[in-house]
């Protein structure tokens, strides 16, 4: 089953804030004719082995949003071909919500929404058939640690962009719950997403809405403790711990990164988290750390240029597909 891992779990409080945010005078308009943008050739072979096999081949290909899409539809269209087992609607789901995440995060570059069309076609897409395949596992296999855990990182990623505040604090809430009783039961569940993702919402939500600082740090802590290999983990770990003013540690963790070796499927997600990594040296002063960061990143992309290097001058000063010149991001 492909892993799941990068963003579900993001900060809900901070997305509950966008729509507040109001572009400059000259910033550039909303591509309406982007939404033509998320149909994308993915044919289905009638032989379901075939269809596994395509999506096996498509799936590592994280960097291309239309890849990645598809590899969900092919699991998709596998898992409903088979309405009774559990593990093809879970790779299913699981396969969905890292597209979810991944068109998440090409949105959260979009700062003036100028692709926000194609963006909220293809979650709408999406979040149906993961709805389809969550139910489906909630009748079979409730219970199952990986369902409890792989059901809330859908509701969360799910509800990141598409849903309002209300559903988002509602996702967050059902996500702790779900995640407390699976990691409970068994502490490395799914590859250590699950405990990444409970620390992440403890840490982040307001005491007032479930979070808990104390548990998400320990929470955190485990995750990266887990697999310590994952990026994700191990950023967002050094990230609570600079917050919480333990800087020593903070760096000592975030350091972890320079040794990374991912694996093909991880390219962007190594690449992204080198980015954020540095980003997050350059704001704890640890310069030499920062300097490190970026050339590991820098050696990355030189290696894999078909990565997406979401590049600060792409549109307007941020990240993005610039609707003029095409430059990919």
């Amino acid at each position: 089953m492909p892993e799941k891992v990068s963003g579900a779990g993001r900060l809900l409080v901070l997305a509950a804030l966008l729509p507040v945010f109001a572009p400059p005078a000259g910033a550039q308009s909303r591509n309406e004719q982007s939404a033509a943008e998320a149909a994308y050739p993915c044919p289905v072979p009638a032989d379901p082995a075939a269809a596994l096999q395509a999506m096996g081949e498509l799936y590592p290909q994280k960097h291309d949003r239309n890849k990645l899409g598809c590899a969900a539809d092919l699991a998709h269209a596998v898992a409903t071909a088979v309405p009774e087992d559990v593990e093809l609607a879970l790779q299913a789901l699981l396969v969905t919500v890292e597209y979810i995440d991944h068109v998440n995060t090409l949105w959260d570059y979009d700062l003036y929404g100028v692709r926000v069309p194609e963006w909220t076609v293809r979650l709408t897409h999406a979040i149906a058939q993961g709805r389809e395949h969550e139910a489906r596992l909630g009748e079979l296999a409730a219970e199952l640690p990986a369902v409890l855990a792989a059901r809330a990182l859908f509701e969360v990623s799910a509800a990141y962009r598409m849903g309002d505040a209300a559903a988002q604090l509602a996702a967050a809430r059902a996500a702790i719950a779900r995640l407390s009783a699976a990691t409970t039961a068994e502490p490395g569940v799914l590859d250590g997403n699950g405990m990444h993702l409970l620390g992440r919402l403890y840490f982040e939500l307001p005491e007032f809405s479930g979070g808990d600082v104390e548990r998400g740090l320990q929470a955190l802590a485990q995750a990266h403790q887990l697999v310590p290999g994952n990026p994700a983990f191990a950023r967002h770990y050094a990230q609570a711990l600079d917050l919480e003013r333990r800087p020593e540690e903070a760096r000592a963790v975030l350091a972890t990164l320079l040794a990374l070796d991912p694996a093909p499927p991880d390219w962007q997600l190594a690449a992204d988290e080198l980015r954020n990594g540095r980003d997050l040296a350059a704001r704890m002063q640890a310069t030499e750390l920062q300097r490190q960061l970026d050339e590991r990143r820098a050696a990355l992309l030189r290696e894999h240029p078909q990565l997406l290097t979401r590049a600060s001058s792409a549109a307007n000063l941020h990240g993005g597909v610039d609707p003029i010149t095409g430059k990919a991001y």
